[in-house]
């Protein structure tokens, strides 16, 4: 007789009610600790008259603690988290907008996205975070846009509980789970401004002050700007118009619409530049420049740079070595040119002047081209003068050069 197993066989009870309810807490749990608040910091400060401004912009963090962490930047945002595949845990956006105004007035907006394992910590850190708008002694308004935080701290392991936290500049301690940070500015538009940034791109429309920037890395984008000084490396600046400026570059570019006047100290960088009123290059190598209208240009020092101009209307003077000119129009209205090279290309377009003269010092077998209607004045000892037109001394064009190709049409 065959016994019936399966009556032997107890069915297994499953908790149904407990597996709900423990699903449900889970759930609960996982809502409250992922979810991301809003929360915005905002003070505003009187401008002291004849102040100034000084503002750090977003940086790279400071970090400490124990455990692994991947820091990487992505656009604009400087992030921080356990590994590249993890969920970030604290974000500095780098792009720093400076609204300027009429009023004497400073005014600082932080916008923060933030996560924390509890309401108490919530509360915490809403309270724990703050701006510093105040002016010393000497009239000076700084301005951090990292607001109150001295380090972020990390620890995780394979038997550690993971615990982020940040640390305030009075040593207080903000528990958190996620952390971002992003500020705009409002200044006066006539203020003088000192900025100091580290690979942030910065935006501002039109300022009438002087503005000193000494940036690494990032951007500067800007519609109009009275007066602009800086040191710069690995920066791309966009401006429509410079009134002012004096610049030392370092393997950056500047591109802008209409320049009055730039002096410059720049290497390994690129310049674009639509008109340019008055260009004094003070010491250049390795540059490029691309420039569609010059009136005046100056270069006392230039190794290795190279010149592509579209026109120039008033005056050239350049002392350069081993780089290359090329000039597309010689307007009527230029005064002299002189160009002192060696070892390079000179390509010159003398279509519309009417009248000049021309002085060439090649003390060595120089290739060069020239226009068949010049009359040649003088010649002794590789000196060789011309004349063109009526009047030859409204405009004067003098080379030397050595070892040189030069083209003159």
């Amino acid at each position: 007789m065959k016994k019936n197993i399966k009556s032997k066989v107890k069915k297994p009870r499953f908790e149904f009610k407990s597996l709900l309810l423990m699903g449900l807490f889970c759930l609960v749990f996982l809502s409250v600790s992922g979810q991301q608040r809003e929360y915005k910091i905002e003070k505003e400060v009187s401008f002291p008259e004849e102040g100034s401004i000084k503002i750090n912009a977003p940086k790279s963090v400071r970090i400490t603690g124990n455990g692994t962490i991947s820091t990487r930047q992505v656009g604009d945002q400087y992030i921080v988290s356990r590994k590249d595949n993890t969920p970030p845990i604290y974000k500095i956006h780098k792009k720093l907008v400076l609204h300027t105004w009429d009023k004497a007035i400073i005014k600082q907006v932080s916008s923060l996205t933030f996560n924390c394992k509890t309401p108490e910590e919530e509360q915490l850190l809403k309270e724990a975070l703050s701006i510093n708008l105040a002016s010393n002694a000497a009239g000076v308004v700084e301005i951090d846009c990292e607001l109150n935080i001295a380090k972020f701290q990390v620890e995780n392991g394979w038997f550690k509980e993971e615990n982020n936290h940040i640390v305030l500049d009075n040593g207080r301690i903000c528990p958190i789970e996620f952390l971002s940070i992003s500020t705009t500015l409002y200044v006066p538009v006539n203020s003088q401004i000192v900025i100091d940034a580290e690979d942030t791109d910065l935006l501002i429309d039109r300022h009438e002050g002087e503005l000193e920037l000494n940036a690494v890395g990032g951007s500067f984008t800007a519609k109009e700007i009275s007066h602009l000084k800086g040191s710069l490396q690995f920066v791309d600046l966009n401006i429509e118009h410079i009134e002012k400026a004096t610049l030392s570059l370092k393997k950056s570019l500047l591109q802008a619409k209409s320049i009055h006047q730039l002096h410059l100290e720049s290497s390994l960088s690129k310049l674009e530049v639509n008109k340019i009123e008055k260009l004094e290059i003070a010491k250049s190598m390795n540059d490029q420049f691309s420039l569609e209208s010059v009136n005046s240009i100056k270069a006392s020092n230039s190794l290795y740079s190279h010149y592509r101009l579209g026109s120039c209307t008033e005056s050239l003077e350049m002392t350069l070595k081993s780089g290359d000119v090329d000039i597309k129009n010689l307007a009527p209205s230029l005064k002299f040119a002189v160009l002192k090279n060696q070892n390079a290309q000179i390509n010159l377009d003398v279509k519309s002047l009417e009248s000049y003269s021309l002085l060439i010092n090649s003390f060595d077998q120089a290739e060069y081209i020239l226009p068949n209607d010049l009359v040649l004045t003088n010649s002794e000892d590789g000196r060789k003068a011309y004349t063109s037109g009526s009047n030859p001394e409204k405009t004067k064009l003098q080379i030397d050069c050595l070892h040189c190709e030069i083209s003159i049409k």
